[in-house]
């Protein structure tokens, strides 16, 4: 099964094939043609990502869903930096550059998802992530009228928005196995600090900030044994890219996902009055890309 989402001219479009070793019903396939939408709807950047979905028995204990993504890079940082700073349209843009700028990134080099990197005017062709979902739960393919789910079941749309988040470039080094631990840090890992004028360099107690930690947005995840891995908002913050969602629990985009999403290169569509017209520019310093396998996973929480 292939399909690809039509979306309106400024939005980001999804090209969507099965999964190898697994299942996609029709239903399940509208269910993530809806989640894909709802991303479109967000995002204005004119590419292409490329995903493999569908249902598979080999996820862990309590993961719903998980996805395994595809990186690009490593880039020189002060060409991630110079790029973001081209593309800035909004405050938090603006923001978010300035910080990058007076407190310069603790490595020489950034790890970007490779849809994310295409965001930046990268050039890249393949799959950019696989994601997967568990036969061992009961999801809902829709919701009801009112926008709710049913009881008893899981929200099979939002958690397909929330993978896809980790696509799109929600995701931390730390979270990356241990053959992969000396890997450079995600530009989200850019905006993870301790405290102010520190960023976080391991797992642990961090917060997102856009400027050099002296405002806390939201806190992430801390990652490491035993817990929730670092690519995800601190368990019950309320943001769709929380770690854990119990059954019968409607998932949606919030207003905290969008403000990440726009300070990882992607263009949004709600921003200040007066926005600029959209800038696409190439990166320069690409050293290679390369694929390393990372699941980042959503767990399932009992109610």
């Amino acid at each position: 099964m292939a399909f690809t989402l039509s979306t309106p001219a400024d939005a980001l479009t999804f090209s969507i094939t099965t999964a190898p070793s697994a299942t996609l019903t029709p239903a399940q396939a509208a269910a993530f043609n809806t989640a894909a939408a709802a991303w479109s709807a967000v995002l204005l950047d004119n590419i292409v990502v490329n995903l493999q979905v569908g249902f598979v028995s080999t996820l862990g204990a309590n993961v719903l869903g998980s996805t395994t993504l595809t990186f690009a890079g490593p880039y020189v940082t002060s060409s991630i930096v110079g790029a973001l700073a081209a593309d800035a349209k909004s405050a938090d843009d603006a923001k978010a550059v300035a910080s990058l700028q007076a407190l310069p990134p603790s490595n020489s080099t950034i790890l970007l998802t490779s849809a994310e990197a295409k965001a930046l005017g990268a050039t890249f062709t393949g799959n950019d992530a696989t994601i997967e979902f568990s036969t061992a739960y009961q999801f809902s393919t829709s919701r009801n009228p009112d926008g709710s789910t049913p009881q008893g079941f899981y929200d099979l749309i939002g958690i397909a928005e929330h993978e896809i988040g980790h696509a799109l470039g929600f995701v931390s080094s730390f979270d990356l196995v241990a053959s992969q631990q000396n890997n450079p840090p995600t530009l989200l890992d850019e905006y993870r600090f301790t405290a102010a004028n520190v960023r976080a360099t391991t797992t642990g107690t961090a917060y997102f900030s856009l400027n050099d930690g002296t405002t806390d947005i939201a806190n992430f995840s801390p990652g490491g044994t035993g817990q929730y891995q670092a690519s995800h908002w601190l368990s019950g913050t309320g943001g769709l890219m929380d770690p854990t969602v119990a059954p019968g629990v409607t998932q949606n985009i919030t207003p905290l996902d969008i403000r990440a999403l726009d300070v990882l290169g992607y263009d949004i569509a709600v921003t200040e009055p007066g926005t600029l017209a959209i800038v696409f520019l190439g990166l320069a310093g690409a050293a290679w890309v390369r694929r390393r396998p990372v699941a980042e996973s959503v767990y399932a929480a009992a109610r």
